[in-house]
């Protein structure tokens, strides 16, 4: 099962925002739409930073980079707003699937968090063919795969398991892609929701006078 990452800052200014919007109207779906629109502005550093940190780790399938997301959704019965970045839950398929999809990055969870040495369930062989296919030659006494590091075989000893290896947090990164582009944009997330304010408020006005005509 995959974990999930779950991080906030403290929003001074968000607070400040929505007392002053209250203020103003009682209309609090009104409110909760200008304060959405406020986070998804201020919350698109960290958006920007988790593609450059998915970048960084190079791309075989693309699913990682198309999985990456920012939202922002209102709650009208409060007045309240949150704004999410990270990536796109994965679907219902297997880490074998090569499918170009922004639901297809089935591996986000292992470049985040890393993983403890693996081993393959059964079998004494361990193989990409059954979804990359690939042809073999030898060389210097070894066997070589063609495509490899995407392309790879491995084999143990008769009902021993394959050792696969450890994934490392944040992958030849070497830190973990979304709490690296939060910590990184954290500053920026305040600072840009700051400047947004008396543009909020100038725009709430507007709406109530444009509701009134």
């Amino acid at each position: 099962m995959a974990r999930a990452m779950r991080t906030s800052i403290e929003l001074p200014e968000y607070k400040n925002l929505l007392r002053e919007l209250k203020k103003i109207t009682t209309d609090t779906k009104l409110i909760s739409s200008k304060m959405r629109t406020a986070l998804r502005f201020a919350a698109k550093p960290t958006y920007v930073a988790l593609q450059q940190n998915v970048g960084d780790l190079g791309i075989k399938t693309g699913n990682l980079r198309r999985a990456v997301t920012l939202k922002a959704k209102a709650y009208p019965k409060s007045g309240n707003a949150v704004a999410l970045v990270g990536f796109i839950r994965a679907g219902k398929g297997t880490q074998n699937e090569r499918k170009a999809g922004k639901t297809n990055a089935y591996h986000q969870h292992l470049v985040e968090f890393g993983t403890k040495p693996r081993f393959t369930k059964r079998g004494s062989i361990a193989s990409s063919y059954g979804f990359i296919k690939f042809s073999m030659s030898k060389r210097n006494g070894h066997l070589h795969t063609q495509g490899y590091p995407s392309t790879f075989f491995k084999r143990a000893k008769s009902t021993f398991s394959v050792q696969l290896g450890r994934m490392p947090v944040g992958g030849r990164m070497g830190k973990p892609p979304l709490k690296d582009a939060f910590e990184r944009t954290k500053g920026q997330i305040r600072a840009r929701l700051l400047n947004k304010t008396p543009k909020v408020i100038k725009s709430i006005y507007k709406a109530l006078e444009k509701a009134k005509a």
